[in-house]
C-alpha cells in the first residue's frame, strides 16, 4: 500500500519495471518495513525442529526469499542457523520469484533434476517459481493462503510436515497431473 501497488500485485515483479530512481525510493521503503520485521523476528511453530532436521541431514537444503540478503543473515545468525546449502535474497542478482531462473540455478548446483527437488513456499510467487522450473512443489499453509492449495502439488500446515512428505514422496508420481 505505502508502494502505490494494488493489493494482490507482486511487489518484486511490479518494482522490476520502475525506473532506478522509483526503484532507489521503494527500495528504501520496504528496507524501513524490514527492519520493523527483523525487530519483530520469530520462528513459526515446528521451524528449529526442521530446520535442524535438515542442518543433520546430507539433504542439500536453500533458501530463496524476496528479503534482502541483510535479513536473510540476520534469521541465520538470531537462530543459528547457518547450514543453508546457499541462499537467494532479492539482492542476490537472480530476477524474482515467480521467475524461475533462481531455481534453476539450484539445480544446477546440486546437480540434480528439477523433478527431484521439492520447492516449498508460502506464497504464489514461490509455488510459480519451483513450478515454472519444473519442480515439485508443496505449500506451507497459513490461514492467508488457503486459496493456492490446488496450485501447489502438496500442501502442508506445518513445517514440522515437510519432513514426511520429502520422504514418502516419489518426487516424479507427484509431477504427473
Amino acid at each position: 500500500e505505502a508502494l502505490g501497488i494494488p493489493p494482490g500485485k507482486d511487489i518484486l515483479t511490479t518494482m522490476a519495471t520502475y525506473d532506478e530512481e522509483r526503484l532507489a525510493r521503494a527500495n528504501e521503503l520496504i528496507d524501513v518495513f524490514e527492519d520493523e520485521g527483523r525487530r519483530k523476528m520469530e520462528l513459526h511453530e515446528t521451524v528449529e525442529e526442521v530446520l535442524i532436521a535438515l542442518r543433520d541431514s546430507d539433504v542439500p537444503h536453500y533458501i530463496v526469499t524476496s528479503n534482502t540478503s541483510k535479513t536473510t543473515t540476520f534469521f541465520q545468525n538470531k537462530y543459528k542457523f547457518t547450514s543453508f546449502t546457499a541462499c537467494y535474497a532479492r539482492d542476490s542478482g537472480f530476477p524474482p520469484k515467480p521467475d524461475p531462473k533462481v531455481a534453476l540455478h539450484i539445480c544446477q548446483s546440486a546437480g540434480l533434476a528439477p523433478e527431484e527437488i521439492v520447492f516449498v513456499g508460502d506464497s504464489m510467487a514461490d509455488i510459480g517459481c519451483g513450478r515454472q522450473a519444473g519442480m515439485v512443489t508443496c505449500l506451507l499453509r497459513n490461514g492467508l493462503n488457503d486459496r493456492l492449495i490446488g496450485e501447489a502439488h502438496f500442501s502442508v500446515d506445518r513445517m514440522a510436515d515437510i519432513p514426511e512428505v520429502l520422504a514418502a514422496t516419489v518426487v516424479h508420481d507427484a509431477l504427473q497431473e
